[in-house]
């Protein structure tokens, strides 16, 4: 419940009383009370996203050293390849020729 009240004063000034007024706020507490519950839920969805969003970015994170990693190592493969068995056929070649 809530109450409020306001004095009555006469024409002479003086106080003849007070009216006041009691309202039935059951209904607004329940609705707070409801809003205080959900803000919870809300705050636990948002750590849990929060959580899963943190996850997921150190796994791609780590996808992707490794993609760097592995495409280094292809192109130290390929360097090779080609110093090792490119490059002596074009030494061939051009002494052929």
């Amino acid at each position: 419940m809530e109450a409020s009240y306001q004095p009555i004063y006469g024409s002479d000034g003086a106080n003849l009383g007070y009216r006041i007024s009691v309202r039935d706020i059951a209904k607004r507490k329940k609705v707070e009370q409801d809003l205080i519950q959900l803000k919870k839920e809300l705050q636990k969805r948002v750590e849990e996203q929060t959580r899963k969003l943190t996850e997921t970015n150190t796994t791609l994170r780590v996808l992707m050293n490794s993609k760097d990693h592995d495409q280094k190592t292809m192109q130290d493969k390929l360097k090779v390849n080609i110093h090792d068995l490119v490059i002596p056929y074009l030494k061939k070649l051009k002494m052929s020729v």
